[in-house]
């Protein structure tokens, strides 16, 4: 959202704070409601104009290497129950082989093979007392290490559209040219509450220091 964008768009929230504040003093068909219902609806669209996917907050060395124990703790399980299985089944086919410690690059794929093979073989686990969401508890403690990795990339960012956001205003300019008369008729006998509305709906105005200032400053 542009700089002027934004400076509007705090001031239709001001705006809909004071006829929130003062909502006893407008009946329920009066005008200052239905305009106000216009201008929600211009501060709603320029904040969906404005959203961006949230950044993925970066896993701390803590709770990576707690993702890390927790899947390999679970592969190691299900691996223990597979050299059990085999000890007994000479038909068993046991794919079930855990990635050397020191290449932890391997786990993830270890794990997505483990969750393969394992439903193909579920029957066999469950015969040595797994329980029968083990491979939902897998999956689980996969998701979370590849998301403690960074694995898991962050939606795009919504592009910004400032044409979509002037024509945005426009209407919402409308909207407050409108209170303007209707807040004016309404409090004229009011200093003190039509100077409250004023202080809302005029555009907050930030100063800047001079070139002079700053150099005498410095």
């Amino acid at each position: 959202m542009r700089f002027y964008h934004r400076r509007q768009f705090e001031r239709y929230q001001r705006c809909l704070d004071f006829i929130d504040q003062h909502q006893k003093e407008f009946g329920p068909k009066s005008q200052a409601i239905k305009l106000k219902e216009q201008l929600q609806s211009v501060v709603d669209e320029l904040s969906k104009s404005s959203q961006s996917s949230p950044k993925t907050p970066r896993a701390t060395s803590s709770q990576k290497q707690k993702a890390n124990n927790d899947l390999r703790g679970a592969l190691n399980r299900i691996a223990r129950t597979a050299s059990a299985i085999a000890a007994h089944d000479d038909s068993f086919k046991n794919t079930f082989e855990l990635p050397d410690k020191r290449r932890k690059d391997e786990l993830a794929s270890a794990a997505r093979k483990f969750l393969k093979d394992g439903e193909k073989a579920r029957a066999a686990f469950e015969s040595f007392d797994m329980p029968e969401e083990f491979l939902d508890e897998l999956k689980a403690k996969l998701d979370a290490y590849e998301a403690a990795q960074g694995s898991t990339k962050p939606a795009p960012k919504a592009k910004a559209n400032p044409e979509g956001d002037s024509a945005t205003i426009a209407k919402g300019t409308r909207v407050m040219e409108s209170l303007d008369t209707l807040m004016d008729n309404k409090f004229h006998n009011n200093a003190a509450t039509l100077g409250e509305w004023h202080n809302s709906s005029d555009v907050e105005i930030i100063k800047r220091g001079s070139r002079k200032k700053k150099a005498s400053a410095e």
